[in-house]
């Protein structure tokens, strides 16, 4: 599979005031930003253990709604402490209530030097830490944003969660727009501290939008190659692989 760090990446230009003039671009700073609204919950510590049923259902209920400072956030997270969006009730998308952090995890492909190369990133992006998994030799990190404002419905929330994905290199899964992120206690922050402008929101939403495209139709397509068996499995693999690149390269 090609990376999908490609010209898709190339963000949007902001117009200029003037006539057609193209004003120089200028990234807005973190500081900016007084509080955000995100949900913190501080019973869920780095990770849950696989089959620990009781801490998932806990988890999913004692999510605090916060207003915190951005600085204040960055500590929470690199205190191991999880996140997800504001919520009217346990942690379901259909108590999603606004979120103003948008998240991606990269855990294969894109290296930590890849995406902080990227333009999308150097220009928007707000930090980087790695996650517990992560290695030298195989990278695992946690790429964040700060929106200038928050997103206020479930589905802006998961379109934009399949658009940053397409874009830095999350793969095509989809995940639900009141999703958890774990924190990383000690973890490596690498800050550039930029905001995400709403006119780049609505294009990761579009970039979204044919991720969910691009997601049904390979999975309709796969489920043809698979039921009709007219191809060895190797030659279907090749086939879905080509079909990703062909989504990888949206926009170029």
């Amino acid at each position: 599979m090609v990376s999908s760090m490609s010209n898709a990446g190339s963000p949007h230009q902001i117009a200029g005031a003037f006539g057609d003039a193209q004003l120089p671009f200028v990234p807005v700073a973190v500081s900016t930003i007084a509080s955000l609204r995100v949900a913190i919950n501080r019973r869920v510590k780095n990770k849950i253990p696989l089959g620990d049923e009781t801490g998932w259902l806990r988890a999913g209920r004692t999510f605090k709604n916060r207003e915190l400072a951005p600085e204040d956030f960055i500590e929470e997270v690199s205190s191991g402490f999880a996140f997800c969006p504001w919520l009217g009730g346990y942690r379901h998308p259909s108590n999603f209530r606004c979120m103003q952090v948008l998240a991606v995890d990269v855990d294969s492909g894109p290296t930590i030097d890849d995406v902080l190369a990227h333009n999308f990133f150097q220009n928007y992006g707000w930090f980087i830490y790695t996650t517990l998994s992560h290695k030298p030799d195989a990278h695992r990190f946690r790429v964040v944003f700060l929106l200038a404002r928050p997103i206020d419905t479930a589905e802006r929330m998961k379109l934009a969660y399949s658009g940053i994905r397409l874009l830095l290199g999350g793969g095509l899964r989809s995940i639900n727009a009141a999703h958890m992120f774990y924190g990383s206690e000690d973890c490596d922050l690498y800050r550039v501290g930029h905001v995400l402008p709403m006119e780049q929101l609505d294009y990761l939403i579009e970039l979204g939008q044919a991720a969910m495209v691009c997601r049904a139709y390979i999975q309709t397509q796969w489920r043809n190659l698979n039921r009709q068996r007219l191809f060895h499995a190797s030659d279907r693999r090749a086939i879905k692989r080509k079909m990703l690149d062909a989504c990888y390269t949206y926009g170029d």
